[in-house]
């Protein structure tokens, strides 16, 4: 998570929207901080990548809204540790990424229309389809962010690559088959057909999955400890939202409850009662 906040930019195109940003002080809990979108002149060219008389679009700069924060007398605060809430949008990364991938590898079953005798062209099919999964794959690298651990995007598009291979390698071995080469060659397209739908239900499920698990992770309402509880105080003590320079030195958020004395209880005399009979 660290490696994708460093290298995450709020302006590419990748749709992913800070909701927001928290930072914890040293004895207190954490408090929201508003993020708003807005757009600026402001435009970073990468020199690696830039090309002349070329369009180029200006996105959306992020800006953090930070009041005016004066601490206290009493309450000094030397560590505060930032942290940043991203949430992705996840439909985009599948209509951009995932369906084409999902189309590449439908696309490497074409061979199986071309006749048996024309291998030339069967093996250029898949090997065509081949360089488009690679040139794709690289491209849509570029629009995920760079981290160092496989999420089930790049899974998915891994296995419509290995599906592709596996294709042109199909080509050769079906050139060898002597017996009944056209009754292998339709066992082939029946397990072509069932191990890609097959990879994409089960991408799908596994989807659907994570997306309704995030969902609810986000929804759940914050722990005690990580509620506003700091916001809740400073509202009923002061008008501010922040901290407020007190009006003397030695006044305190802290509300002070004044005890009456408990009264001793007095001690009780002994005494002996006693009857006279006549």
């Amino acid at each position: 998570m660290d490696e994708e906040k460093t290298s995450w930019k709020p302006k590419d195109g990748g749709g992913a929207p800070a909701r927001r940003v928290e930072f914890q002080l040293a004895n207190q809990g954490r408090w929201p901080v508003n993020i708003s979108a807005e757009k600026t002149d402001n435009c970073d060219v990468n020199d690696a990548h830039f090309i002349w008389d070329n369009e180029y679009m200006l996105g959306k700069m992020v800006s953090i809204a930070v009041r005016e924060r004066r601490v206290l007398p009493t309450r000094t605060y030397q560590h505060v540790q930032f942290s940043c809430f991203v949430q992705r949008k996840p439909f985009f990364y599948l209509v951009n990424v995932s369906l084409p991938n999902m189309l590449f590898a439908l696309m490497a079953g074409v061979q199986f229309f071309v006749s048996l005798d024309k291998v030339a062209e069967r093996a250029g099919i898949s090997l065509t389809l081949l360089l488009v999964c690679a040139s794709y794959y690289q491209f849509s690298a570029s629009l995920r962010p760079r981290i160092g651990y496989f999420t089930i995007l790049d899974e998915h598009s891994l296995c419509c690559i290995w599906l592709v291979i596996v294709m042109v390698f199909w080509v050769g071995i079906i050139t060898s088959v002597r017996n009944n080469p056209e009754t292998v060659e339709l066992v082939a397209a029946c397990c072509f057909c069932g191990i890609w739908f097959l990879m994409h239900c089960f991408f799908l499920v596994r989807f659907w999955t994570a997306w309704r698990l995030a969902k609810a992770f986000l929804a759940q309402p914050l722990k005690e400890d990580d509620r506003q509880a700091k916001a809740i105080l400073c509202k009923q003590s002061t008008t501010s939202a922040f901290y407020p320079e007190a009006s003397r030195a030695s006044r305190s958020l802290t509300r002070v409850v004044k005890v009456a004395p408990t009264p001793k209880p007095k001690p009780r005399m002994a005494f002996s009662r006693s009857k006279s009979f006549t």
